[in-house]
């Protein structure tokens, strides 16, 4: 809903950094950007690329390649009619958001990214016929697979039944008063729905946040 109101613009890519593969998608960017001249490129850097920004020197010689930092991945995604990643936790928002994804195919992110999200391809020429094909997935994305309105009811459901814990004795609904809480992901989704719980319902002594984005932290 919060960002419903920004719309798509034609004939822009994003392109999600990830310091494990940046030097493929560095020579990515810089072949897209001579392909498609017409285009608007915007390069998302990882945060843990932020102190190595002199590798990325040679995309700002691209006229239509615009390096991003510190912004709201949710803006450029929603703005963005075409989406380029490897392991990024941003593919999953870009599907909520029903865009065309072009998932850079590897043993990682065969592990981490599931199949029914984006289309692979494996060298450059595979991932400028898509972008030039506008291929996406033939069905709309099923949205409601990993974005579901119910996640409180599962979650609940999860808790109970699968792992036996019942939430409703008072020992456990005050279980996390006056305690110190280690959140591993913290900055994720389910991290910050979780510490809003959390905050609500509970009196914690001290809450420790982890997460390898220490921009989201603030």
């Amino acid at each position: 809903k919060r960002y419903k109101d920004i719309e798509e613009e034609k004939n822009t890519i994003l392109i999600v950094s990830q310091p494990e593969i940046s030097n493929f998608f560095i020579k990515f960017a810089s072949e897209i950007s001579k392909k498609f001249p017409e285009h608007k490129v915007f390069y998302k850097l990882h945060p843990a690329e932020f102190k190595q920004k002199e590798k990325y020197d040679e995309l700002k010689f691209h006229d239509n390649i615009n390096i991003i930092e510190d912004e709201d991945i949710y803006k450029i995604i929603k703005r963005s009619e075409h989406i380029i990643g490897h392991t990024s936790t941003s593919l999953f928002e870009a599907y909520g958001f029903n865009k065309k994804i072009y998932v850079f195919d590897d043993e990682i992110s065969q592990i981490y990214i599931p199949k029914n999200i984006g289309i692979r391809f494996k060298k450059i020429d595979e991932l400028i016929s898509l972008i030039k094909n506008k291929t996406s997935t033939q069905e709309e994305n099923n949205i409601d697979y990993f974005f579901n309105n119910k996640w409180k009811e599962n979650y609940i459901n999860f808790l109970t039944k699968e792992i036996g814990l019942d939430i409703w004795k008072s020992e456990v609904r005050s279980m996390f008063d006056g305690k110190s809480i280690l959140i591993t992901g913290g900055t994720g989704s389910f991290g910050k729905k979780f510490i809003e719980m959390i905050f609500a319902k509970y009196s914690p002594k001290k809450v420790i946040i982890n997460s390898r984005d220490e921009y989201k932290q603030f």
